[in-house]
Formats: structure tokens, C-alpha cells, sequence
């Protein structure tokens, strides 16, 4: 009878290469957070060149010192994966052995290491049973899961989170805590703060993190792992699903794009059918002339629509669209113009031909997350606890932002799995669905104002209401063949015109018919506009709440006008502070000039992000050095902008439609 060591259960956080072997961060049950050494072998992979022997190199690497073992296997080749070759793995206790072999196997000109996405560090954790964020236990010394990978209401492991950021307003540290709520302390009182409530996780943006870092040492004292939060999508929960659906840890995942997740996952499927993963294996674009370029090369569909207020308007939206067409067509790298294909299809709209004899690997990804993502919506409508039902809503969240990644990266040039012809054949498919979606919807009597990539704008007038958009809905579902919703149903939609005087393509805003807004692109959302622009555009936005009648615009415009004087006035006689104008910027090119100007000022931290202040001619200066001085045409300018965006069509007093 086998010895089992009962030991209670625990989740693996994160993981690190260690000297040998790797470094867990494991969370047990009762909330402890524990450092423990396992001895797990990376796995590495050498495509070997044509004069290499293979099982030479195999041997060669044996006798190196450098390797556990080394053995010869067959693995099938990119771009059609129907040719199959010799490769070699080898394995590895240090991590950095894993570099010295890939550095002197290209010296050599032996090889070239491949299936490095994964890297080696999550595919020792998933061939050694170690999934990050699933619940495990040790069985015999080996780990053990506990719930089901597939499972959607999964337990979450007891977690711990802080999330720093710093003030600039109080020149203190925002600390929200779980189970207490937002603090706001100083710098040296962080540390103590964190040690009080035990916290397993601190989520800072890098700057933060090196802020308190270099000139407070003791807070790396914590037994706590520190997550850049500068690019993550989603919440702690899609961060963790993130974990679980591409077994990368913690802070790495925190660290990834959405294409690295996406990839992973799509990597893993490779690994089932032995397929190689070869970085800079592209798929080459066939020739076209300039008239096959504009054909093939546009992108999804955005209308050009007509500026205006539209009264009476529903929306209807595709159900993840693209991914769908994957899925449907079988559109992946390796199965869009595969030479030796017999059974081949055109998607609609598309001359490439797609091959139908086997599952690509793209759309067997598709095949697994669209259901998890409606699975998700479903088990959230029956879900009464409001707490499990945003848990739930975040990993949902997780989920759609791969789907909505899958497209953009089947097109991208260093994609493993992707070509431009698969991107093609999609936006030719998508083309044809939205064309004849709008086909229909004119059929049954009605005008479609706008589209914009995979949602209908659809002006019904009178006849607006949420039934009215359902059935549509199930009419262009019918006939398309792919699941359309009811988006949305306003009472009225203001499509703002651009400085050419068309309308914009990607910027609307209304209201719904439950009395909320529903904004698009415009200026009060985004993250970089001064808080003056914002709330002047929010007061704007604030008159508009009970428009329900054409005949109101003209004293609805008067208001908005003397709105527009009082911010006016507000700048041309410097009664603001520094928070309304501030301006928060992303430093991606610390080499353009004017990007130096902003990292030269004590808010420029470690060439990521900025907050500035423009001064006079234009000059970026620190919102602690705020003494008044402004570059008032430029405000003026953005004021205008922000007026134009939300009553330049309302002021018109037009009706459009």
C-alpha cells in the first residue's frame, strides 16, 4: 500500500530558476506563504543543421557535463507541419546550463534551440504537475490537482493583495487593503502597513515599486512578491485564469502581453501533436499588385458615417465574430495554402484557400475558449452572490481579451502560429458577414447608420425597443450563420464629426434607453486627458441626461455654451490647480525630444510614465513646480476639442435620419 504524506492543500503563486532546480512561491490553505526548492529539469530543444548528425549532437551533448540526458526524437516541421524531422532534447538541473547549451550549440553552427515558447521554466512546472494557481496536494512527494482545469467557479486560492500607488495630490502612498479599505500613508510607513496585515502580494506600477525600492531597501524585507501592474488588462481574478489557462506564474504573467498568453496557450496545443515552434519560421506573404493590396489588405469593416444625431438607434454585436471565423473556416498558419492539401475551402469573400483535412492549431484554441467565455456568461446570470459574480466577470474579461488578441496576432510577423494570408482570409469572411448583416437588416425596413468592425448601427426610429432589437438580432443570426446579440438600445446617438468634416469611425456616445450613457472614444474616458477637459466634458454630458425630445436642443445648446464660457474662463484666468491639469503619458521613445524634456523633470520615472504640466511655449514641467504659469492656447485649444467632440453635432441643431 502506498505511503501518502498528508499535508494540506496549497496553490502554486509564482516560480523563479534557482540554482538547481526551481524556486516555488507556495500558498498554503491557512493563508502561508512559503519559499521551497524542488528539483525540476528544464527541457530544451535543438533543431539540428543539415550536416549535423542528430544523435551524434545528442551524444555530443551527453558527454559535455552540461546536460542530464540527451535523446533524438521526431517532431513535424513548419510552415504545413507535414514533414517530419529529428530533433534533439536534452535536459538541464541549472537554468543557465539551458544558455551555455544554446550559445555553444549556434557557435558551433550545430543547431538552433526551438520550442522555446513556452519557455523551459513553464514547461517544467506543467510537466512536473506544478500548475500555477490550481489547487494541488502532495501525494508520495509528487504534486497532485484538486479541482478541475476546466472547472469556471474554481476556488481562488486565500490571497493577500495590496495595491500601492502613489499621490501625487498628498505626496503619500495610496494602500488598498482587503477587508480594509484604502489608507494613505507615507513612504517610510509602508513597510509597517504591510507587515501588519500580512500581505502575500503588493501591486504597484514599476515606477512606484523603484520609487519606494531605492530609497527604502527594508520593504524588500517582506515576505511578499511585488507584481507590476503597468500591463495588465483585467483584475487580479483574469490574472490568475491567465495563469491557469498558460501555466505562467504570477509575476511573469502580470509582465506578459496578451499575445505571450495567447501564444503560450497556443504552444502547448503544438506540444500535443509534436509540432515544432520555430521562432522567425514565417509564413511568406504571396505576391500581389497594388489592385490585389487594396482588395486583401483592409482590415475588418469601419463605415465612414454620416455626422449627426440619430434618434432612435439599437446595436447589434457579433458573439466574438473573428474568433468564430476561425473556428468555422479552420484558419490557422499551417492550414491556409497548404500545397498538399486535397479537401480545401474558401471562406466567403477570400480567394485562399484553407485546408479541411485536419484541426489547425489556432482554431482548436478557439474551439476551447469561445465556450469557456460563454460558459462564464451563463454561470454569472444564475449567480445570486454579487462577490462570485465579479470574480466570475474578471476571468470572463480574461478570457474575451485572448479572443480579442487572437485575431490581431494570427497577422502579426513574428506570430508562431499565424500568417498574413489566415489574417486575410478572416477580414475577406468578416467583410462578407457584416455586408450581408446590413443586407438584412435593409431588407426588413430599416436604415444601418454605422458599422464598426463586428457591432451594426441600426436607426429604427418610433419602433425602438430592447424586443425589437432581439428579434434583428435572431433574424441576422439566422441568416448569417454566426451568433449576433442585442448590444444596446439608446434613445438617442450622437455620432461627432471629425476634422474633415466626416464622421468619426470610432467615437459615438448615447443615452440607453435604462437612462445611462454609453461613451466611445471621446475624451472624458481616456486616461491621458487633463481632469478640466474630463469635467468639462462630464457637465456637458450631465445636461444631456433627460434629452428625450429634438425640440430641447436649442436651450440644451444655450447651457452647454455657457459651460463652455465658464471653463473658458477658468484657463484664460488661471483659476485652476495642478490636478486639472495634468497630463499622464506613457514614455515608449525616451529618444524623441520632447519626451526628454519630460523624463528630465522629477516626475520622468525610470523612462515609463510621466505627469506634467504644460507651461508656457509648450513646456512640460513637473505639477510640483505648478505656480500658476500655463501654456493657456494650448488648454483653450483642448477645451475646444472636448466641446466640439460632444456638442458639435448637437448644436447644429440637426436631426440626422
Amino acid at each position: 500500500m502506498p505511503v501518502v504524506n498528508v499535508e494540506m492543500h496549497f496553490w502554486v503563486i509564482d516560480a523563479e530558476p534557482w540554482r538547481t532546480g526551481v524556486l516555488l512561491y507556495i500558498l498554503w490553505e491557512n493563508g502561508r506563504l512559503e519559499k521551497r526548492k524542488v528539483d525540476l529539469e528544464y527541457k530544451g530543444y535543438i533543431l539540428p543543421s543539415e550536416d549535423a548528425d542528430p544523435k551524434l549532437l545528442a551524444e555530443d551533448l551527453e558527454y559535455s557535463g552540461l546536460v542530464g540526458k540527451a535523446w533524438v526524437e521526431e517532431w513535424r516541421l513548419p510552415p504545413y507541419y507535414r514533414r517530419e524531422t529529428e530533433v534533439v532534447i536534452f535536459t538541464v538541473e541549472r537554468f543557465r546550463n539551458y544558455g551555455r547549451v544554446a550559445t555553444i550549440t549556434r557557435r558551433r553552427n550545430a543547431g538552433k534551440i526551438v520550442n522555446d515558447h513556452p519557455d523551459p521554466l513553464v514547461e517544467a512546472l506543467w510537466s512536473s504537475g506544478y500548475h500555477p494557481f490550481h489547487k494541488l496536494s502532495m501525494e508520495n512527494g509528487r504534486p497532485v490537482l484538486m479541482d478541475d482545469p476546466d472547472r469556471l467557479d474554481y476556488e481562488s486560492p486565500p490571497l493577500r493583495i495590496a495595491f500601492l500607488e502613489y499621490d501625487s495630490d498628498n505626496s503619500k502612498y495610496r494602500i488598498r487593503l482587503p477587508d480594509v479599505g484604502l489608507q494613505l500613508v507615507h513612504r517610510e510607513s509602508i513597510t509597517d502597513v504591510l507587515k501588519e496585515y500580512h500581505v502575500h502580494v503588493i501591486a504597484s506600477p514599476l515606477d512606484v515599486r523603484l520609487r519606494i525600492q531605492n530609497v527604502d531597501p527594508s520593504i524588500n524585507s517582506i515576505n511578499a512578491i511585488w507584481v507590476e501592474t503597468d500591463n495588465m488588462l483585467t483584475g487580479f481574478n483574469g490574472l490568475m485564469e491567465w495563469a491557469r489557462l498558460s501555466r505562467i506564474p504570477l509575476r511573469e504573467a502580470a509582465r506578459s502581453s496578451i499575445g505571450k498568453i495567447l501564444t503560450t496557450i497556443e504552444a502547448f496545443e503544438a506540444r500535443k501533436r509534436r509540432y515544432l515552434a520555430v521562432r522567425g519560421y514565417g509564413r511568406l506573404e504571396p505576391f500581389r499588385s497594388l489592385i490585389g493590396l487594396a482588395e486583401y489588405d483592409r482590415g475588418g469593416s469601419i463605415y465612414s458615417p454620416q455626422p449627426g444625431v440619430y434618434w432612435g438607434v439599437i446595436q447589434i454585436d457579433f458573439n466574438s465574430l473573428y474568433p468564430s471565423i476561425i473556428s468555422r473556416y479552420n484558419i490557422s498558419g499551417e492550414t491556409v495554402e497548404d500545397p498538399d492539401c486535397k479537401n480545401t475551402i474558401e471562406p466567403p469573400g477570400s480567394d485562399h484557400k484553407v485546408c479541411m483535412e485536419r484541426r489547425g492549431i489556432v482554431p482548436s484554441v478557439m474551439d476551447f475558449l469561445i465556450p469557456r467565455k460563454d460558459r462564464y456568461k451563463e454561470l454569472m446570470e444564475r449567480t445570486v452572490d454579487p462577490g462570485l459574480r465579479s470574480v466570475l466577470e474578471e476571468r470572463r474579461s480574461a478570457v474575451k481579451w485572448i479572443l480579442v488578441a487572437s485575431f490581431g496576432y494570427l497577422g502579426y510577423r513574428n506570430s508562431l502560429f499565424g500568417s498574413i494570408m489566415a489574417h486575410e482570409s478572416v477580414t475577406s469572411a468578416s467583410r462578407s458577414i457584416m455586408k450581408r448583416s446590413r443586407e438584412i437588416v435593409e431588407e426588413a425596413g430599416y436604415r444601418v447608420i454605422h458599422v464598426l468592425v463586428d457591432s451594426l448601427f441600426i436607426l429604427t426610429g418610433r419602433e425602438t425597443s430592447a424586443r425589437k432589437c432581439l428579434e434583428l438580432a435572431e433574424v441576422v443570426s439566422r441568416e448569417t450563420g454566426f451568433r449576433a446579440r442585442c448590444e444596446s438600445v439608446y434613445r438617442w446617438l450622437v455620432i461627432p464629426r471629425t476634422e474633415s468634416g466626416s464622421g468619426a469611425g470610432n467615437k459615438y456616445f448615447g443615452l440607453l434607453s435604462n437612462g445611462e450613457f454609453k461613451i466611445k472614444g471621446l475624451l472624458a474616458i481616456r486616461r491621458d486627458t487633463p481632469a478640466l477637459v474630463r469635467d468639462f466634458q462630464k457637465d456637458l454630458l450631465g445636461l444631456l441626461k433627460d434629452m428625450d425630445d429634438p425640440i430641447v436642443l436649442e436651450k440644451l445648446c444655450r447651457e452647454m455654451r455657457s459651460i463652455h464660457d465658464v471653463y473658458m474662463n477658468k484657463v484664460k484666468e488661471r483659476r485652476l490647480s495642478a490636478r486639472d491639469l495634468v497630463i499622464r503619458r506613457r514614455i515608449r521613445n525616451p529618444g524623441w525630444s520632447f519626451n526628454r524634456k519630460i523624463i528630465s523633470s522629477p516626475e520622468g520615472i525610470m523612462n515609463r510614465s510621466a505627469e506634467y504640466i504644460l507651461i508656457r511655449r509648450g513646456v512640460p514641467s513637473s505639477p510640483r513646480d505648478f505656480n500658476g504659469s500655463l501654456d493657456t492656447r494650448f488648454y483653450l485649444r483642448f477645451l475646444e476639442r472636448g466641446f466640439n467632440e460632444v456638442a458639435g453635432e448637437l448644436c447644429q441643431l440637426k436631426k440626422a435620419g
